[in-house]
């Protein structure tokens, strides 16, 4: 990929676009698809201890439906934050767990995830996320084994990237140990390819992005005035 794009994509809004250039959802498909569990273990004997705090069936995630009332609410601010950058605005939007929710159940690119996700709510600690992901099978074993539970994330806006920081995991069963928490942290994957077309067009666009109260908030640069 080259290093700038020929045109920035577009933040497509309402039900039917796309939404390749929508750095919010792109965020979240990114840090939601990374879950599909990659987790280096040795031994039967520490598989094992995985099924203390793993199930045999996936958590079910009733799909969400989103009233016409909220998506358009999603698609007034997604063309705020698009016509800022575009601009070269400051503008500061915030995203509640509702609007979240609707990005992933009313977007093109995001169907994999619905029914597997759902925003619980977001408040200065980060984003709480019901989820359930299933773990990559051993070689040794057949049997499917699920990840289910409570998921805190915390944004981070990084050079050319955005990254979600995996904060606290509550397993609907059990208790993961912490050392399995920690590799989810210091694996670092919970985020986006900083060679994507999405990131190389809007990254150095963003100033911000973070939780406060119960919303997610993105927050844009002012253009710098051209030197003389």
């Amino acid at each position: 990929m080259s290093s700038t794009p020929s045109s920035p994509p577009s933040l497509g809004t309402g039900r039917g676009s796309p939404t390749s250039g929508c750095f919010i959802l792109i965020t979240i498909i990114v840090v939601f698809g990374g879950l599909i569990v990659w987790f280096a273990i040795a031994g039967s004997k520490q598989y094992s201890e995985m099924g203390k705090f793993t199930s045999s069936e996936a958590l079910e995630i009733k799909p969400l439906i989103v009233d016409a009332e909220a998506q358009a609410e999603v698609d007034q601010k997604l063309g705020r934050l698009r016509d800022a950058m575009m601009s070269g605005e400051a503008v500061r939007v915030g995203f509640n767990a509702t609007e979240v929710n609707a990005l992933m159940a009313g977007s093109e690119g995001a169907e994999q995830f619905r029914g597997t996700a759902y925003v619980k709510k977001i408040t200065d600690a980060g984003m709480l996320v019901t989820m359930t992901q299933q773990l990559r099978r051993m070689p040794f074993s057949q049997n499917e084994r699920f990840l289910n539970g409570d998921f805190l994330f915390r944004p981070e806006l990084r050079a050319r990237t955005i990254a979600f920081v995996l904060q606290d995991l509550k397993t609907e069963v059990g208790t993961p140990p912490d050392m399995f928490v920690k590799n989810y942290a210091t694996l670092d994957f919970f985020k986006i390819d900083p060679d994507s077309e999405e990131m190389l067009a809007y990254a150095a666009k963003l100033d911000a992005i973070y939780t406060e109260g119960d919303e997610v908030i993105v927050e844009t640069k002012e253009a710098e005035a051209p030197t003389e």
